[in-house]
């Protein structure tokens, strides 16, 4: 008796369809059972495309019959677009396995080992390739259609969810109520300058931000995210499609405004990329901070009033810190970090008021308070007389 094994698959769009992973089981089943072949094992792909070989139970069926060499002689499918959706790889698998002695048999289509079987077995797998390309393409169609009305078609990015999917009017985004605003601060953190990207990140994990998966957020996706025109309500979309052998990346919308609220303004959005790019942006409220120079750009140079900047020098046996004016041409320019920030401490101590002098404040608070309540109640007793006349 020859030993078979079986693959069945379906993908979310063929279930509608009834080609229900138990009816292709079944058909099967009764398939080897009527030609007198033994089941081995069944493999069983649920939710996958067969545009390509790179399926979790399709890669353990490659596997099996190569552990199996010799020992497996068939496996059965439904139809031969359930083994394949793409005819080089249909014929490329067909290969390896028949290298390992294993032979390809489909439930509802019978081809012979002729030259009229081998042509009309290249033809229905060039059917199944065509159909699924002309589908495909047709769904990008549309996609491309909902773009150009503002319509967001594809998984939302962290910190906005999904909704309106089956509707043609209203939004297809909204903000997330748990990430949303977790991702909003995260903006508004880079835009400020005072923190660097993994300084942000850090500080957004430990107070919650997770995937969808409730895994923690890498510095790639962080970066990626940040990138993103979604979050400022603009549509941005990358696709790559191969022309003459070769991956070219094409836009499918560049820069479409979405039907949607944003997360972030334009300004904030844009003080980000300038960010990313290493640029300093055009807000007079941006400082990049640094924690080993506390007063860079607060304290200003004596002579020409530029704010000062700081930096690291490096002597014969250690560093040396530094803050030092930004004009060249400025003569007095240079003073160490020491220095200048014992002297800032002074005075912040001299502008602390002397302890003797906050019970003598307390005392005229309270006196002004008293005169200004006496002044309110005679008031209060002047109207009352008023209001007694008028009645």
């Amino acid at each position: 008796m020859f030993r078979t094994v079986i693959y069945v698959r379906v993908s979310t769009e063929e279930q509608t369809k009834n080609l229900s992973l138990g009816t292709q089981k079944k058909a099967c089943l009764e398939y080897c059972a009527r030609e007198g072949l033994k089941v081995e094992r069944i493999f069983v792909e649920e939710g996958e495309s067969a545009k390509t070989t790179k399926r979790t139970e399709f890669q353990k069926l490659l596997t099996y019959c190569c552990q199996k060499n010799g020992q497996i002689q068939f496996v059965v499918v439904y139809r031969t677009d359930r083994f394949a959706r793409n005819t080089t790889d249909y014929h490329l698998v067909k290969y390896q396995l028949r290298k390992y002695g294993v032979e390809l048999r489909s439930v509802k289509e019978d081809f012979p080992d002729t030259p009229a079987g081998r042509l009309q077995e290249t033809i229905m797998a060039a059917t199944s390739q065509f159909d699924n390309e002309m589908r495909a393409e047709r769904t990008v169609d549309g996609m491309k259609a909902a773009h150009e009305i503002g319509r967001w078609t594809h998984r939302a990015p962290l910190g906005l969810l999904n909704v309106g999917r089956n509707s043609s009017t209203g939004p297809t985004v909204i903000v997330d109520p748990v990430a949303g605003p977790f991702m909003k601060r995260g903006f508004q953190l880079i835009a400020s300058g005072l923190y660097t990207q993994r300084q942000v990140l850090k500080t957004l994990t430990e107070e919650g931000l997770c995937t969808h998966r409730g895994k923690h957020v890498s510095p790639h996706s962080f970066y990626k995210m940040l990138r993103n025109p979604i979050y400022a309500g603009y549509l941005v979309v990358h696709t790559r499609k191969r022309i003459h052998g070769r991956l070219v990346k094409q836009k499918w919308a560049d820069h479409k405004r979405g039907n949607f609220e944003p997360l972030i303004d334009d300004e904030t959005f844009a003080t980000v990329q300038t960010v990313l790019d290493g640029r300093k942006p055009k807000v007079t409220s941006y400082v990049r901070n640094r924690s080993d120079f506390p007063l860079r750009h607060f304290v200003k140079c004596g002579f020409c009033q530029r704010p000062l900047t700081a930096s690291w020098s490096r002597g014969r046996t250690s560093k040396y810190a530094y803050y030092h004016c930004t004009y060249p041409k400025c003569g007095q320019n240079r003073v160490s970090k020491p220095k200048l920030e014992s002297a800032f401490i002074k005075y912040l101590e001299g502008l602390q008021p002397n302890t003797r002098y906050f019970k003598l404040f307390n005392a005229i608070v309270l006196d002004v308070w008293k005169n200004k309540r006496e002044h309110a109640n005679g008031q209060i007793a002047a109207l009352r007389q008023e209001i007694n006349k008028l009645e």
